[in-house]
């Protein structure tokens, strides 16, 4: 089968939205297209919940809160403050983290979206996230995820077995549990 030969995918406006939003550097004519047609505010709200892309989508969104519904426009900028709050928070337990495993001599190379938050976003805050993903050698894994117990504030997460994966078991954290730490040892799952 060819690429010419696929058949289109309709993209529902609701999503295009979201993806407007979410985009590294958002088109401002994008977006304005994208609220031209009717919405479905209720799915834009779940989509963006889902995604925890809610704070993102109303900083964008903000410029033309007069093309929200007003209860719409109060709750996602609600989110949208504790998004900057989680963000922040995400920031900082990121900063001792790395700090740690730089004092331990464990080389780290930063995953997902605090990879993503750090290199390709003008702000960090910017990339939507729940948790933090750092990838480490192989044979200083179990090594790193101490030091982040011992030193970083996280503690292991009494309801979950060791499994083999391209992870080590979760880290929870410590100070507020707002978010936790994975100590990958491949990019990638094996398969």
């Amino acid at each position: 089968m060819s690429v010419a030969s696929v058949a289109p995918v309709a993209v529902p406006p609701e999503l295009r939205l979201l993806l407007a939003c979410t985009d590294v550097a958002p088109a401002p004519d994008r977006l304005a297209r994208c609220l031209d047609g009717p919405l479905d505010w209720s799915l834009v709200q779940r989509l963006a919940a889902r995604e925890h892309a809610d704070g993102v989508l109303w900083r964008h969104l903000a410029p033309h809160a007069d093309r929200v519904p007003t209860a719409v426009g109060v709750a996602l900028r609600q989110a949208a403050h504790r998004h900057a709050f989680r963000a922040m928070y995400l920031q900082q337990r990121l900063a001792e983290s790395l700090q740690a495993l730089d004092a331990a001599g464990i080389p780290t190379v930063l995953l997902k979206g605090a990879a993503l938050g750090v290199a390709a976003y003008p702000a960090f805050g910017e990339r939507a996230m729940v948790d933090l993903d750092v990838l480490v050698p192989p044979e200083r894994a179990r090594e790193a995820w101490r030091t982040l117990i011992a030193t970083a504030n996280w503690r292991e997460d009494p309801e979950v077995e060791e499994v083999e994966f391209h992870h080590l078991p979760t880290l929870l954290d410590a100070h507020a549990g707002l978010t936790s730490c994975e100590v990958h040892t491949e990019v990638l799952a094996v398969g």
